[in-house]
């Protein structure tokens, strides 16, 4: 049994958060699907571009495929994709831009104005002077993302369904005691939502159980009953207990700036 990601990958996925953290504390109205969303795509790409050295012959000796972005030996290898300029898409532009493009990704399937890839650029551009990329390094970044997932983004993530599941609750009350319930319930929810998405070891996780075990922490933590839970989501099983253990232990670790940000009002 392995850790979900390689050394490498490992190394490549926390300076991708450290990037996507970046742009959300400079679009403070993205909502928290777009950033649990951007998380994901970064992910499932990492995991579908990177192999442990044991678990296909293909990979290099620092756990990576020939073709992949992440690899050293990729850089030089041609590969066929949709711009047809293989020499850009292996250079470390475009690696310090795949993170970008799954954060602009997210903004396309769920906010109303997504922003242009020349803001992501400049933006990223001063966060990591040390590796500078352009927009058409972010475009092309779109693109490899978009082809290794073969085109399928899985928009149906957790936060759609606790949010779902949050609306089944039966709040005590007046209309207005509802909708304060009701945020501040959201609130810790999201924050559960964020702290899931950013746990290496839970990327593989349903949304389903990602989703339960989210609610019923921020349900224990609001003094808010859980018995709304569907059983069908086993809200009991060792499965979503070890999710809760996980989450709360991270918690206290949460990054600033997703404090901040999800103390922003909306609207």
């Amino acid at each position: 049994m392995y850790a979900p990601f390689s050394a490498d990958a490992e190394g490549a996925r926390t300076r991708g958060l450290s990037s996507i953290g970046n742009l959300i504390k400079h679009h403070p109205a993205a909502s928290p699907k777009t950033a649990t969303l951007a998380i994901s795509l970064l992910d499932r790409f990492l995991l579908k571009a990177c192999r442990h050295p044991g678990a296909n012959p293909r990979v290099n000796v620092d756990g990576l495929e020939a073709s992949s972005p992440f690899s050293e030996v990729g850089q030089q290898t041609a590969l066929t994709n949709a711009s047809g300029n293989t020499g850009s898409l292996d250079s470390p532009a475009l690696r310090q831009a795949i993170p970008l493009a799954c954060f602009v990704l997210a903004c396309k399937h769920v906010e109303t104005w997504p922003p242009g890839l020349a803001r992501v650029a400049d933006l990223d551009s001063v966060f990591n002077a040390h590796c500078p990329c352009a927009s058409k390094d972010v475009h092309h970044a779109e693109l490899r993302v978009l082809s290794t997932l073969g085109w399928d983004i899985a928009p149906l993530s957790a936060i759609d369904v606790a949010q779902e599941l949050l609306y089944m609750a039966p709040l005590p009350g007046t209309s207005w005691q509802h909708a304060e319930c009701r945020k501040q319930i959201s609130k810790e929810l999201h924050l559960n939502l964020l702290v899931a998405a950013i746990c290496k070891n839970l990327c593989r996780k349903t949304p389903a159980q990602i989703a339960t075990a989210c609610l019923l922490d921020a349900c224990q933590r609001t003094a808010i009953s859980a018995g709304f839970v569907p059983s069908f989501l086993q809200p009991e099983s060792l499965e979503v207990l070890a999710i809760r253990c996980s989450i709360s232990a991270l918690r206290p670790h949460a990054n600033p700036v997703f404090l901040m940000w999800l103390s922003v009002p909306s609207g």
